[in-house]
């Protein structure tokens, strides 16, 4: 066979067994999306960096005088992102 005749191989799913099909319907199952699926709705972006989580939080250590404590280095996180959200705004 050459290259031409096998060109138009196509995939064709066979039906489900009726057994499958009531269990599915009983239980309620969602068939998972598939890869047509996934094409056709835009994948969603999570904007999980901007959520603040406090396990993921850095662990503030004060080994001498003068170190940033947890609350001021909070404050100072707060202060610098209100700075770049107004820079930003005023571009």
């Amino acid at each position: 066979m050459s290259y031409r005749n096998n060109r138009n191989v196509t995939y064709v799913k066979p039906e489900e067994p009726k057994f499958l099909r009531e269990i599915k319907e009983r239980i309620g199952y969602q068939a998972p999306p598939d890869v047509n699926t996934k094409r056709t709705y835009p994948i969603e972006s999570s904007d999980d960096a901007d959520i603040e989580r406090t396990d993921e939080a850095p662990t503030v250590v004060s080994l001498k005088p003068g170190d940033l404590t947890a609350e001021e280095a909070k404050k100072a996180r707060l202060r610098k992102e209100e700075e770049e959200d107004s820079n930003s705004k005023a571009n």
